[in-house]
């Protein structure tokens, strides 16, 4: 069986190398990339995961983000930071949580979309959370 390549884009959080090796122990041939990798650095991915990050949308130091990526034809999960920016660049609404998020929560899954990415996770996992920010208004 031929490895599916996935490129984790690093925004300086704490997980990215971690899920890079999740990945890995899943089958998939997993490489970390930073926020301004260039699409042909991206030729042969069968998805991308947006990694969580340290700062803020709201923050002017955010990490910069290599725009023409959500124009590929693959699937693309964005885990905490990348969740955020996802639904911003999409139209959405992010902003301050009148209360943060800090320690563990409960993922449950929509399962009725096909993601290679979420195949062999259980329907509802515990996840760890820590965040200010979140999603106000979907895109």
């Amino acid at each position: 069986m031929a490895w599916q390549k996935i490129v984790v884009i690093n925004f300086g959080g704490h997980y990215a190398h971690k899920i890079t090796r999740t990945l890995r122990l899943q089958g998939f041939h997993a490489e970390i990339a930073a926020p301004s990798v260039q699409l042909e650095d991206l030729k042969g991915a069968a998805g991308i995961v947006l990694s969580d990050g340290s700062t803020s949308l709201q923050d002017p130091r955010a990490p910069l983000f290599n725009k023409e990526i959500l124009n590929l034809e693959i699937p693309i999960l964005g885990i905490g930071y990348g969740h955020l920016l996802l639904a911003h660049l999409c139209g959405g609404k992010v902003g301050r949580a009148l209360i943060g998020e800090f320690g563990f929560a409960q993922m449950n899954q929509n399962r009725t979309t096909y993601s290679p990415l979420l195949l062999n996770l259980d329907d509802s996992i515990r996840v760890s959370v820590s965040h200010r920010d979140e999603v106000l208004q979907l895109p």
